[in-house]
């Protein structure tokens, strides 16, 4: 999971935040030891692909031979475990391309997992085999009820798919092919000139992170001048987007989120907020 993906994969909780009575903090808390929560904590994201010379041994070898167009990625958690994720590829398909990741274990030789990497049933060749893997997780990570934890990544285009390393790949989480294309037709528009991105997000609710004295008229008209300033200056562009039931959405950049929804022709924004990291 590279280091840039974890705002979003943090967002839901950033949500949750901003919605809090005003008497909410925001602040880290240290995960306590042996509980779930210090096997999610994690820290020193590395990724590998089959170029990388160094790869742990067991990546390595999985990124040999048919394994070469797979992704690897590890961290180590607040418990000093090593986390693995692959990440599987798919080819184009409806001006789409994705790639999906997913954690997975080490084994022993005699244990194998198979990777989708085609759409459907395309003939032979639709998996990859990866041996000393497995999808089972410890027996006492599942007994804290460690999350089997998953993302898809996408992009828009109407070339052949790259290395699911490559930087236009951002992470998608309940997204379809039809929102990711609203989301680009609509955010086109709407940024294409001062004029109508200073119209769009004139109006919307406009929030910090969860300290109510942030959120001032104030504070509030400098977050719309920089979003303004920094999407024509082409510094800002989506990371990520993720979607609830009923197409209630958000794209996450660098510095800033906005919600919509899909319309007509496009989408409708319904909120603004900073990105805590920002």
């Amino acid at each position: 999971m590279p280091i840039r993906h974890r705002w979003f994969r943090l967002a839901p909780a950033f949500t949750l935040l901003v919605s809090q009575p005003p008497v909410a903090t925001a602040f880290v808390v240290p995960s306590r030891p042996g509980t779930g929560q210090a096997l999610m904590d994690c820290f020193d994201h590395k990724t590998f692909n089959s170029d990388s010379p160094d790869a742990p041994a067991n990546v390595a070898l999985s990124l040999s031979r048919e394994g070469a167009a797979l992704i690897f990625s590890t961290c180590r958690d607040a418990e000093d475990n090593m986390h693995y994720f692959v990440r599987a590829p798919r080819p184009q398909q409806n001006g789409v391309c994705r790639a999906f990741e997913e954690e997975i274990f080490p084994a022993t030789a005699s244990d194998q997992i198979r990777l989708e990497v085609t759409h459907g049933n395309r003939g032979e060749g639709r998996y990859i085999a990866l041996k000393g893997w497995t999808r089972s997780m410890p027996q006492g990570w599942a007994a804290l009820n460690y999350p089997s934890r998953t993302q898809q990544y996408g992009f828009l285009t109407q070339s052949v798919c790259p290395r699911s390393d490559d930087e236009n790949y951002v992470p998608l989480t309940n997204v379809t092919d039809d929102v990711l294309k609203s989301f680009q037709s609509g955010w086109g528009r709407i940024a294409a000139s001062h004029q109508s991105l200073e119209a769009a997000i004139a109006k919307l609710p406009a929030e910090y992170i969860a300290i109510e004295r942030f959120n001032t008229p104030e504070r509030q008209r400098k977050l719309r001048e920089r979003v303004v300033q920094t999407v024509l200056e082409g510094r800002e562009h989506p990371i990520g987007y993720r979607c609830d039931t009923g197409n209630n959405c958000i794209a996450t950049f660098h510095s800033f989120t906005v919600g919509f929804v899909p319309a007509p022709g496009g989408i409708a924004l319904t909120k603004l907020f900073q990105n805590w990291q920002a």
